[in-house]
């Protein structure tokens, strides 16, 4: 073990300059230093849509050059040199092998072609395609599970559900690009990538940097203490139970945020989710999206937020944001709390040393309540129920469900937000430990709790009542039950997990050039516990937790890449 320890400590010890970097996708380790590097006070006031411009993403990496810092001038240096040169193509082979759940091993390997670059100072592209080749040890959907991934994270694979086999290998194709015009103050991003949207990076409760690529449509502007963007993301729809693919989805968001001081960040956001049809009204700035849901007929899905950043001078940060879909305004201002509230947030805190092989140390809470994010038409429950019980004898066939679910909060069949199910919560507490400026360690714990919020409180034996994304609360009659059951977390039977684990990631530069590119190895490594009770994977009645279903997991994974 010691052996080993050396070698990998050896191994850190020798710098790359040419990592692999993605600027499109807003969990590469460049959104991890950036967000680093606003936390140290380098920079102020970000936009909250991600992926940024090439153009941004320069601009903030010349002020970090300039600061008195040595290791953080030399790691945006290196950044520095890969995104600002012509247009060129570039490579990279990568190996990523786990383990997880039930023992289930995959191991993938893709080959990746970028073309990237700045075309001159305004304009920029970056593009990858990518050809997958996946093993495993048994049949499973390629696509929308991964057994090798702990409860609570999405597969880090962004691939196309168009799956060829040829001697037990899973084919898929994978393609993210991004064209920006303009300068870091006023530009616009187009293009397929996954996207985050809020103070929180990474699993955000608005648009989640794990869900898969969307198509991006992006205009942002940006003053010294305001900054406006107006979103336009194309989804895959699916039906009311997940299942199925269907285009003319889409979610429009407008972000309106404001720096009265250096310390202080707050905004408000709106966002409507709808389909089939491409609807004028929401792709106007500087409009309000409920307002103008009621000129398209209150049928789509409108949802409003607010969020706040406090940094103080010892580099301690407060965050947090709160998303509404809908609540029980009258209840609420009469004390009656027993109504709807179908919102999610998150809220914590984050302290960032100065100069210290611990980056940062983040604590924080994310809450998801009953049927936030799920959404149907009433019409769509009391139409199917009403034309498939022909007989009268309660054998309904919901031929309307079937058909596209186009204002829930999914794309691709999962949340387009958090990973978390409706009626959870989830405390998050992780340190991340540089030991060479690219060379990291990230120690992370997770306590979740899940329940079935319709295992009580809807009358009805229809498929949807399992506590999932795809349960809004509808119980046969049409009417939302929830509206005046609020129960949170409040049923007999909760699932709980609880995890630990600990990640490496490293680069290494090798003695080889392609070009003038020398060629770099990175490394990957993490191990995760997983202790889950009453887990409802295992349920009959979809995710709906089961008492005495315990579970006992041990991931690992191990991924290798060459990039050039």
């Amino acid at each position: 073990m010691k052996k080993i320890s050396l070698v990998l400590i050896f191994l850190a010890l020798i710098l790359s300059q040419g990592a692999a970097l993605d600027i499109n996708d807003p969990s590469d380790n460049l959104y991890r230093d950036l967000e680093y590097w606003q936390e140290l006070g380098f920079y102020r006031h970000l936009p909250e849509v991600r992926p940024y411009s090439a153009q941004l993403i320069l601009s903030l990496l010349e002020r970090v050059m300039i600061k008195d810092h040595s290791v953080q001038r030399q790691l945006a240096l290196s950044y520095y040199e890969q995104i600002n040169r012509g247009l060129r193509l570039d490579g990279e082979l990568e190996l990523t092998s786990g383990a997880g759940r039930e023992g289930i091993a995959e191991t993938t390997g893709s080959a990746n072609f970028m073309i990237r670059g700045m075309i001159d100072e305004k304009v920029s592209v970056w593009g990858e395609v990518s050809a997958n080749g996946i093993v495993e040890q048994e049949e499973v959907d390629y696509y929308m599970y991964d057994p090798s991934v702990p409860y609570g994270d999405r597969s880090e694979s962004n691939v196309v559900d168009d799956i060829s086999e040829v001697g037990g290998v899973a084919l898929l194709q994978a393609s993210t690009g991004m064209f920006s015009y303009g300068t870091e103050n006023l530009y616009a991003n187009i293009g397929v990538s996954r996207s985050s949207f809020g103070p929180y990076w990474g699993d955000s409760v608005v648009i989640s940097s794990e869900a898969s690529s969307q198509g991006h449509m992006e205009l942002t502007w940006r003053k010294d203490h305001f900054s406006y963007t107006m979103l336009l993301l194309e989804l895959v729809g699916t039906d009311y139970y997940g299942e199925g693919s269907f285009s003319e989805k889409y979610m429009a968001l407008h972000s309106y945020n404001w720096a009265p001081f250096d310390w202080l960040d707050v905004g408000f956001f709106e966002s409507v989710v709808w389909g089939e049809r491409l609807e004028p009204l929401y792709l106007m700035p500087f409009t309000y999206f409920f307002y103008n849901q009621g000129m398209a007929g209150f049928d789509d899905n409108s949802l409003m937020g607010l969020k706040y950043r406090i940094l103080t001078e010892n580099r301690v940060e407060f965050n947090g944001i709160l998303y509404v879909d809908d609540i029980g305004f009258n209840e609420l201002i009469e004390a009656d709390f027993d109504t709807k509230i179908k919102i999610a947030f998150e809220t914590g805190a984050s302290w960032t040393p100065a100069r210290s092989w611990l980056d940062k140390i983040n604590l924080d809470y994310t809450a998801v309540f009953p049927y936030m994010y799920t959404h149907g038409l009433q019409s769509d429950y009391e139409d199917g129920y009403e034309a498939g019980d022909t007989d009268g004898d309660g054998d309904v066939d919901y031929d309307d469900l079937y058909d596209m679910n186009c204002t829930n909060y999914s794309h691709n069949g999962e949340n387009l937000g958090v990973t978390l199910s409706p009626n959870s919560d989830r405390i998050s507490l992780s340190t991340r430990w540089r030991a060479t400026p690219k060379t990291q360690f990230i120690f992370r714990s997770n306590w979740i709790r899940h329940g079935n919020a319709s295992s009580e409180n809807v009358d009805g034996d229809y498929d949807t009542t399992d506590g999932s994304l795809w349960d809004n609360g509808f119980s046969l009659s049409g009417w939302p039950d929830f509206a005046s059951e609020f129960e949170f977390l409040t049923q007999d039977v909760l699932e709980k997990v609880l995890q630990f684990g600990v990640d490496m990631e490293t680069s290494v530069a090798l003695p080889f050039h392609v070009r003038e590119d020398q060629v770099a190895l990175d490394v990957g490594m993490g191990y995760t516990f997983e202790r889950i009770w009453n887990s409802g994977r295992n349920s009959s009645n979809g995710y709906s937790p089961e008492e005495g279903d315990d579970e006992l997991n041990h991931y690992f994974y191990l991924n290798t890449k060459l990039a050039y």
